[in-house]
């Protein structure tokens, strides 16, 4: 079996992700906030069942990770 030869390759640097602007993920972050308030806790969030059998919903949550936003829930599990 022949040796295989060691070849050498350019690999340019990869462009940096633009990053969102501070003022941006404020407004952002802010109105997110006011929707999850104000909408999504009110209709989504119900106190917890009498007796729970599955899991439930206790939390909504925006978070920033990089240049990505997400929405985000906390559930409860009753059971082990």
């Amino acid at each position: 079996m022949a040796k295989r030869r060691k070849v050498w390759m350019y690999c340019p640097p990869k462009p940096k992700k633009p990053q969102v602007p501070d003022g941006l993920k404020a407004e952002v972050s802010s109105k997110s906030r006011t929707l999850i308030d104000e909408h999504l806790n009110p209709t989504h969030v119900k106190p917890p069942p009498k007796n729970p059998e599955f899991n439930y919903l206790i939390d909504l949550f925006t978070l920033w990770y990089q240049s990505y936003f997400y929405f985000c829930a906390i559930y409860a599990c009753p059971h082990p």
